[in-house]
């Protein structure tokens, strides 16, 4: 008969070990964004924290929104009204507690919409892991970026709860800070019920367009609103040069490597309809890992399209390619440890932790945008060519859609 003396027991998986982590990463995801901004603050590096701050101030004293404050901080805010009343608890705080308080609030937000859309354990560890450095990179900048991916996972959890009428009013209130978040709509296709879907898009936008003028007025609000459309349209026209902190994306790659001001539109006539391709497979919309890799893809095409993209965006687009990552059936086979790999660097290459040199030829180059572009379009491949019924490994059975 054999014996089991001195024979180790067998090593744990990697669903296993995983599984193990959800404690300690929220642990992290508290402590961290807290100890940067104490560590901003000290070197009164919170610039961006003082223009969120203002946004509330300035809309109850009925101040100008979209222009210098220089006795207050630098650069402008771009920022829509309606983030007066989401910065308003943070902002009545002093900086050092508001600020530590906002950065644990995005990235709180963020874990517990990355709870709700139905991943298994081990798998919704490995999408907190991507998403740890660009989470970090944004909370460096005191960003609302964080908050920009919630909002989309939130409404599709909506979604696949059936709560149609709800659903809309995350993406809405993404979009009435940041613009962008409006593509996260595309889900309505998703929805039990499409009329009601519409219907609370409706009811909501009334709601969040007029819910700033209960501290301050109607006609200044309408009127920030204006000067909001305008300011953004002046932005993105000077976000399209070669030598900037933003456009990291897929046209800034190209732009920068060729040196040619290629038009945002060619790639954009060229992305989206690459983007809404899969959508054609209506026969797949019932297999939720379908519709979570649609949902991966629209995170990660609203960044890498984008002319103002900037390095604490990609919290992002970390989001949606960890979502396709965690959706593998063996997310560590080496060509997605490749990718994973990639996707890290990326992330410290705009950092301190890096060298200037290195910093120096990702910024210049766009190259951050590399490893993200690879994934987006190997998602895209499985979206348009896999049978997600025949195997849905990262997902519980499938909720028939009605």
């Amino acid at each position: 008969m054999p014996t089991t003396r001195g024979m180790s027991p067998p090593s744990k998986g990697w669903k296993e070990r995983l599984a193990t982590w959800p404690g300690t990463i929220q642990a992290l995801w508290i402590l961290l964004p807290a100890a940067i901004f104490a560590l901003d603050y000290a070197k009164n590096r919170h610039n961006n924290y003082k223009i969120f701050k203002h946004v509330f101030w300035h809309v109850i004293g009925q101040e100008e929104l979209y222009t210098a404050h220089p006795e207050q901080y630098g650069d402008i805010n771009h920022y829509g009204p309606f983030f007066s009343l989401v910065i308003a608890p943070f902002a009545l705080l002093p900086d050092v507690a508001g600020g530590m308080l906002w950065n644990v609030a995005m990235a709180m937000l963020l874990y517990w919409a990355i709870g709700r859309i139905g991943l298994t354990v081990e798998r919704r560890v490995l999408l907190l892991l991507v998403c740890t450095v660009e989470l970090l990179n944004a909370n460096w900048s005191n960003q609302f970026n964080p908050a920009i991916a919630a909002v989309m996972l939130l409404t599709f959890a909506d979604v696949e709860e059936g709560r149609d009428f709800r659903a809309p009013l995350w993406i809405l209130m993404g979009a009435f800070v940041k613009i962008y978040s409006l593509a996260g709509l595309v889900l309505v296709l998703f929805a039990r019920s499409k009329r009601t879907f519409v219907a609370g898009c409706v009811a909501w936008s009334i709601l969040l367009l007029v819910a700033p003028m209960a501290i301050s007025s109607p006609e200044y609000v309408l009127r920030s609103y204006q000067q909001w459309v305008e300011v953004l349209i002046a932005k993105n026209s000077l976000n399209v040069v070669l030598y900037t902190s933003q456009d990291i994306s897929i046209p800034g790659l190209v732009r920068r490597a060729t040196g040619l001001l290629v038009p945002g539109s060619w790639f954009f006539l060229a992305g989206f309809p690459l983007l809404l391709a899969p959508l054609v497979r209506v026969g797949q919309y019932r297999h939720r890992p379908f519709r979570i890799l649609m949902l991966g893809s629209l995170l990660m095409f609203i960044v890498l399209f984008s002319s103002g993209s900037e390095s604490a965006t990609y919290v992002v687009c970390a989001t949606g390619a960890g979502l396709w990552l965690a959706l593998q059936e063996e997310p560590f086979r080496p060509r997605n440890v490749v990718i994973l790999v990639a996707i890290l660097l990326a992330g410290l290459a705009p950092t301190d932790l890096l060298s200037a040199p290195v910093r120096r030829v990702t910024n210049s180059f766009a190259l951050k945008a590399l490893p993200y572009a690879v994934t987006w379009l190997l998602l895209c491949w499985d979206l348009l060519s896999r049978d997600f019924g025949a195997v849905a490994p990262a997902e519980p059975e499938d909720q028939p859609k009605n």
